[in-house]
This record gives structure tokens, sequence and C-alpha cells, in this order.
């Protein structure tokens, strides 16, 4: 099967679906492909949006990390031996790329591609990531885990040579109230999957915990950025597994 899937996973991306949905036409011609957006409760236009160019929006609750809606769809949407695309709101495809994936489609000879993506943090480059965004529908066992979210099941596998583009470098998770919203999100996801703990433990990943991640993640990331932004990310980080150890306290002690 030549068929391409392409999931896309957002919410509040008003500014840039339109630029993602115009290069998704360089696909055009080149191989049979459907689109399919999920809306996690956005409260801007970009429903509407999605609707102008694709008739197939699902909309799912925001609580959702952008993992649970994916597994759904491609369970849901995706027959065994189709492919997957998965691409944020922010991202474009350049002609370069479609081409690409035409030609490996095509031959067949690769389950997994690895696709060089560009991490960006206050509108400077971290790092290339390399993912696993397409795929066989069989050849990539998903998980509902954030950062974590793929086990590789086939060792046919070809890294990507043209990389997805960045829309827009302002990275909206970097803004203050964008960031709270997602981290109260994943970390309610986090704390479902945490068994009970012992206190003392408990109130070691609270409190102790943050603080080496803190100083382990600016330590890490220090040639990377200005002081002031690998600061504010070190910080992020270390909130991160703050809040979710307090909630696993809220919920094994407090309730």
């Amino acid at each position: 099967m030549n068929k391409l899937n392409i999931i896309i996973v957002w919410y509040n991306e008003e500014e840039n679906l339109q630029k993602l949905f115009e290069s998704l036409k360089n696909f055009d011609g080149k191989i049979d492909y459907d689109v399919i957006y999920c809306d996690q409760e956005s409260v801007d236009r970009s429903v509407k949006i999605a609707k102008e160019h694709w008739t197939m929006v699902y909309n799912h609750p925001k609580y959702w990390i952008c993992e649970t809606s994916r597994i759904r769809i491609v369970n849901e949407n995706v027959k065994d031996g189709e492919r997957v695309l998965f691409l944020d709101a922010d991202e474009e495809v350049s002609e370069n790329f479609c081409k690409e994936v035409k030609d490996i489609i095509y031959s067949d000879r690769y389950d997994v591609c690895i696709i060089p993506i560009n991490i960006y943090f206050m509108k400077m480059k971290s790092q290339t990531s390399l993912q696993p965004r397409m795929f066989k529908k069989w050849s990539v066992e998903l998980h509902d885990v954030a950062h974590h979210w793929y086990t590789l099941k086939s060792d046919k596998i070809i890294k990507m040579k043209n990389k997805v583009l960045n829309i827009d470098l302002k990275c909206k998770w970097c803004e203050i109230t964008s960031y709270l919203e997602k981290l109260n999100r994943y970390t309610d996801n986090e704390v479902e999957k945490i068994k009970s703990i012992s206190k003392i433990k408990l109130f070691y990943w609270m409190f102790i915990k943050p603080i080496i991640w803190f100083f382990w993640f600016w330590i890490w990331r220090w040639y990377f950025f200005k002081w002031k932004s690998w600061w504010i990310l070190a910080y992020y980080n270390s909130a991160y597994q703050f809040f979710k150890y307090a909630k696993v306290y809220e919920k094994s002690y407090l309730r």
C-alpha cells in the first residue's frame, strides 16, 4: 500500500495552520495521501481553518497529551501496511522533502523513516532531533508517554536527508502561560501512570530531584544558549519534576 496518512495534533495554532496546509500541496501529484487533523479544544480559529482544507477533523480533550491523540487516530483510521507521517502544526514540508518521501514510499525498501527536526528555544536552535516520524503502521509501537513515545519493531530504517521545517520560531510552549498549561496537562497524564510511592521517596523526588535536574540540565545545555535562555529552560524542566510528584503526593495522601 502506498497511501500516506498525515496526522497533525495541536492546540490553538491558527497562525501556523494555513502555512502548513499550503506546504502540504507539495505532495499533490506525487503520492496518495490523507490529512487527519485533531484539535484539542482550541479556542481560536484552528478548527475553522482546518475544515476549509480538510473535512476529517477530530476533537479530543485538551488534557490528553499529543501522543494519546496520535495513538487513538492511528488505531482507528490507519490500515495495516499504510504509512503514517506525524507533523506538528508549527512545521511545514518542502518540495524536496515531499520528493524524498515519494521515493521512499514507492521503493518500499524501508519501514521506518528517521526525520531530522530542528529544535528551537527562545528563537535559538538548541539541537537537531532525530525522530521516526514516518513509518508503516506495524513497524513502530506507540506509547502514551511524552518524549518516549515509540519502540521500533523493524530494522528496515532510513535516515532522511531533508528536514521538516519550522514555520514559527516563537515556540509558543516557551511562553509562560502556554508552558504552565502544557505542564499541567502533561503532569496530569504522567501522574496516572505512577503507582503508590512511600513518603520518604516522594519527598526526595519532590524537593531534591528538581534541584539536581536543574543543574544537570543547565550544565548539559550551557553551550547551546545564552545564560538567560538556558537558565529558563533548566527552570522549566525542574518545575516539571516538582509539579509531577507534588500531584502524586496530593493523589496518594491528601485525598
